[in-house]
């Protein structure tokens, strides 16, 4: 287990927010050359996500691909394809087990509905009880 994995939970309190925020975690690790998985429930959260950061930003879009591929910026719904990358968002309603490698994993924090709230809460108590370091943004 990598005990210097940083959790990092993106506070949210609505849709708009959490497209705005998880789009500008993309674009960020975009611009620095740095790959990313989005780690998804299902194929039609796979294919919202993939239409997104086509439109986004309104501009231009972020290139990506599902996974596997050669792209920065890679959609999942598969867990196994997490061994090839250091940093992911973790889009799921389960908190990962984390490979050795993992650097980096995002979190919603959201807050818009107890149900979803219950779902953070339970995440972050998965990670706080294996004694990883956990932030919130």
């Amino acid at each position: 287990m990598n005990l210097t994995c940083k959790i990092v939970f993106v506070s949210i309190q609505n849709n708009v927010q959490k497209i705005d925020k998880l789009c500008s975690i993309c674009k960020d690790y975009f611009l620095k050359k740095d790959p990313l998985l989005l780690l998804t429930e299902s194929g039609e959260a796979s294919q919202f996500l993939d239409a997104l950061l086509w439109k986004y930003p309104r501009t231009s879009f972020l290139p990506h691909e599902l996974a596997p591929s050669k792209e920065l910026l890679q959609l999942s719904m598969t867990p196994s394809h997490t061994e090839d990358f250091q940093n992911i968002f973790n889009l799921t309603s389960k908190p990962l087990e984390l490979p050795k490698q993992i650097q980096t994993i995002y979190e919603f924090e959201d807050f818009s509905s107890p149900e979803k709230q219950e779902v953070s809460k339970k995440k972050f108590t998965f990670y706080r009880a294996l004694g990883f370091s956990i932030s919130s943004e």
